[in-house]
């Protein structure tokens, strides 16, 4: 099956007892379990019986696109896929909490008809474990959530009237600007994202070739715009790429600084956002 029917395909009972944290697992959808993750509340379940069939859908894709019996891609792609997509390489999660954004957000009109949501997807990702899914841990400290909220991607898709997508956003881990090596390169989540992007052109496209592409063509091309205050306690400072081709898609790079003044001192806080068309 090429193009998932929701209508004829009988949906899988969606697990209820396996609801993990999605970081410290393996690539994979992990569907309302964005960080912060309380548990299986009631509301989540709940959730997650409205879209079983949605669910069971895109897991059903990711098992056709690791087996090659569909191909990868986000653009021109309709969300599941391109969902299914980067789950190849992060364990993927929604917030079912994000009731106008999630994947299965319900679409809502204004007094005319006319859609005010549904053309925007929000949601997070976080580096796979190579290893076997864990056991539901009994608690979790302080220190694995903010070790998770520091490795969480997080992705943006913009979809066109034919609901497929046309654009992406995506807020990497780490700050680009800061890799010089390899290994620091691949903890960005650079690569998973330009690989995502660009897979229908570049399907065989290794990390060493994007981590040389950024470093070679994307560093010599940035400028550092002026300072600008966001607020009185708040400004921000930009180093921004030139728009640059690659895999078939174009990139902008985004490093931003922020300086939030916090009584007599200073908090410095910085994210690199990746734009592709």
């Amino acid at each position: 099956m090429q193009r998932g029917d929701l209508a004829s395909t009988p949906a899988q009972a969606v697990p209820r007892d396996d609801l993990v944290p999605p970081y410290g697992q393996p690539a994979g959808y992990y569907p309302g379990r964005a960080e912060p993750f309380t548990g299986p509340t009631p509301e989540l379940r709940a959730w997650l019986y409205r879209n079983e069939r949605g669910i069971d859908e895109i897991r059903r894709r990711i098992v056709q696109i690791k087996n090659g019996d569909r191909a990868p891609g986000c653009f021109g792609e309709e969300k599941f896929t391109c969902v299914a997509t980067l789950a190849q390489k992060l364990a993927i999660a929604d917030n079912y909490r994000r009731v106008d954004d999630n994947i299965f957000a319900e679409v809502k009109y204004d007094v005319n008809g006319k859609p005010v949501n549904g053309a925007k997807i929000i949601f997070e990702g976080y580096p796979a474990n190579v290893g076997h899914a864990t056991d539901m841990p009994s608690a979790l400290s302080r220190y694995d959530h903010i070790i998770a909220r520091e490795n969480a991607f997080r992705f943006v898709l913009n979809l066109g009237p034919q609901k497929t997508v046309v654009s992406m956003l995506a807020k990497l881990p780490h700050i680009t600007p800061l890799a010089r090596t390899q290994e620091a390169y691949d903890k960005t989540g650079v690569y998973e994202t330009v690989w995502a992007a660009g897979v229908k052109t570049c399907p065989a496209l290794q990390s060493d070739e994007v981590a040389k592409w950024v470093e070679n063509a994307i560093k010599p091309n940035s400028h550092v715009r002026p300072r600008e205050r966001l607020s009185d306690d708040v400004t921000a400072q930009e180093l921004v790429s030139n728009e640059t081709s690659f895999c078939g898609r174009k990139f902008t790079f985004h490093t931003i600084k922020k300086k939030i003044r916090q009584g007599l001192g200073h908090e410095t806080t910085y994210e690199t956002v990746v734009e592709i068309d």
